[in-house]
């Protein structure tokens, strides 16, 4: 029976480990960028979203108050038509935008975890809107 117990043990360390190494892709397969795409920001089937007419607004300030710790904000877009919840933030230097990637990545906020990546210019240009 210990022995079992045990390998469950290490089993779980093991898991742990996974995480780790997910953690770990800290290095993106893409160069850093002045962009960076949030995912999970927003549930889009939240019904704040239908009942508080501040609700993107409010996601924006959060954001880009957040990012504004990490250098300065060009600019923040929430995709409002997202299923994901998106939201975009470009900086004005490609080292705020690797520190607040660094800092968001994995991170909860309204009960959902983050990913942030980095996106190309054109990437930005063909996505975001306004």
């Amino acid at each position: 029976g210990f022995g079992g117990a045990g390998l469950g043990g290490f089993g779980g360390l093991a898991g742990l480990g996974g995480l780790g190494g997910m953690g770990g892709q800290q290095i993106a397969p893409m160069a850093p960028t002045n962009n960076i795409r949030l995912t999970n920001m927003f549930n889009p089937k939240s019904p704040d979203i239908m009942s508080d007419p501040d609700f993107f607004i409010d996601v924006k300030e959060d954001v880009k108050e957040e990012c504004e710790k990490s250098g300065p904000v060009h600019q923040v877009w929430v995709d409002q038509k997202s299923s994901t919840g998106q939201v975009w933030v470009k900086f004005a230097t490609v080292i705020a935008a690797q520190a607040a990637r660094t800092s968001l990545n994995g991170r909860w906020f309204a009960g959902q975890q983050i990913m942030a990546e980095f996106v190309t210019d054109q990437t930005w240009e063909s996505s975001v809107a306004g």
